[in-house]
């Protein structure tokens, strides 16, 4: 380098000898000619103003300067010095890690062409409307998107939050709508996770509020109808379940959460209306010790008594009606 440089000042000194005449010689004027005044230089041809040359010379020899500062970094077989990042790169450069992981010019290279191999040429360039079909395969695939909705897959987790079922069918749209908008697996899962969590926190909220409001009406339905309209209502869901029941299929609508709604109790106190007492079924709170004593009785021994006929038939009502009894008869002998 140093050598490089010798042979660069040489040049300059050359150049300039050969470009400028010194001021005050004229020379001679040549035969037949006139002497020159001794104030003016002859101009030869390819004249450059001293200025300007002097100006190119120091921005050529900066940026040789320059040069020679950066290839002390850089050894003849393309090796990478200590520093490297710093001199060749900038101070904003200094401490990266990329100056420690390549000690040498070519396994740069190498590592850069390996890279653009691995990904081929626009390898995460979103699909348009004019890519084919394995343009858009080959995204999907680098992107982690399954190429069908029907691809999605979720874990379930063990346990849901409180008051939360898991709808299959909320997941379709949620599968559809990810590949609609190009999630990937992973962030699928992560949405439908946070639908549950969302899910389970609103139900929370809205149960302790519901709860609290279905107790007040349910109290002020109590209050209109009394212990009387409230056993009449029961009698009516009894009758209705008596109605709706399959041997497969049996309907206790008097343990569901149906008279728990003030709306139901009024509406079937108001039905209760249409029948005659005796057309719709006895609750157990109908019974106390000595009814159930003369019930069944009736039922076991009086001839004229219809239920008695009809238990002796063995109707499948009667003889449930009368073990319905016996239980209660047992419930009351125990004191319960």
């Amino acid at each position: 380098m140093r050598t490089l440089k010798n042979l660069w000042f040489f040049f300059l000194f050359g150049l300039n000898r050969f470009y400028f005449v010194p001021p005050g010689d004229g020379g001679d004027g040549g035969d037949g000619g006139d002497g020159g005044d001794g104030n003016s230089p002859s101009t030869p041809d390819g004249y450059v103003p001293k200025a300007d040359f002097d100006s190119k010379v120091n921005e050529l020899t900066g940026k040789l300067n320059e040069y020679e500062s950066r290839s002390a970094y850089i050894g003849p077989d393309g090796s990478l010095k200590p520093g490297w990042t710093k001199g060749l790169l900038g101070e904003e450069f200094a401490e990266h890690p990329f100056g420690q992981k390549f000690t040498s010019i070519p396994a740069m290279v190498k590592s850069h062409i390996n890279l653009e191999s691995l990904l081929g040429k626009n390898a995460f360039v979103k699909p348009d409307e004019h890519s084919t079909s394995e343009q858009i395969q080959h995204f999907n695939s680098m992107m982690g998107i399954p190429n069908d909705p029907n691809e999605y897959s979720y874990q379930k987790p063990e346990a849901l939050p409180e008051g939360v079922q898991f709808d299959d069918d909320r997941l379709n749209a949620f599968k559809s709508f990810a590949k609609e908008i190009g999630l990937s697996n992973k962030q699928f899962q992560q949405i439908v996770d946070k639908d549950l969590e969302l899910r389970g926190g609103d139900v929370a909220s809205m149960t302790d509020s519901m709860a609290q409001h279905q107790a007040e009406e349910k109290a002020r339905a109590l209050d209109r109808i009394g212990e009387k309209g409230l056993l009449n209502a029961k009698r009516v869901a009894e009758y209705l379940s008596q109605k709706i029941s399959t041997e497969d299929n049996p309907i206790d609508l008097t343990a569901s959460h149906l008279l728990d709604h003030a709306d139901t109790l009024i509406a079937l106190n108001e039905i209760s209306k249409l029948f005659k007492e005796s057309e719709l079924p006895r609750l157990d709170e109908d019974y106390d010790a000595k009814t159930v004593e003369e019930e069944l009785w009736k039922i076991r021994n009086d001839a004229n008594y219809d239920k008695h006929k009809r238990y002796l038939a063995g109707d499948e009502k009667i003889v449930a009606e009368v073990d319905r009894l016996t239980r209660l008869k047992n419930k009351h002998s125990k004191g319960q």
